[in-house]
């Protein structure tokens, strides 16, 4: 998909940075998140990946460059919310949400015209 956008993806992830979960889990939650801002990226072709560890988690922040369309805002997480993808199932965010909760963990984002889309997973770094 980023090749058939002809999308960049700016990496700053720590590869230091550690958080206590599961490998497989977290690969899941950040794929859908990767994917949906993908799929979302229509002005500006770059998504940038970075990460910051604060006493107790890691957060990593996934910005796109446009904001999440205004009917879908309040119901960005819930479960079958799609726009303009009538093909998809809406599930993305909200499977997210579930991987990033079991594994104690949190998630949230923040999005407007000027800013377009930054969503934050906190993984905790400890049990």
């Amino acid at each position: 998909m980023i090749n058939q956008k002809q999308i960049t993806v700016h990496n700053t992830i720590d590869t230091d940075s550690y958080f206590f979960g599961e490998q497989s889990i977290t690969h899941a939650l950040l794929t859908h998140l990767l994917k949906n801002s993908l799929e979302g990226t229509k002005s500006d072709p770059s998504i940038k990946l970075s990460s910051k560890q604060n006493e107790q988690f890691l957060v990593v922040k996934i910005h796109n460059p446009d904001p999440v369309p205004e009917p879908i805002r309040a119901q960005f997480f819930a479960k079958f919310v799609t726009y303009g993808k009538p093909e998809h199932a809406g599930v993305g965010t909200y499977a997210a949400k579930l991987l990033t909760e079991v594994q104690r963990g949190f998630i949230e984002y923040r999005t407007d015209d000027k800013l377009g889309t930054e969503v934050f997973v906190s993984l905790p770094l400890s049990q």
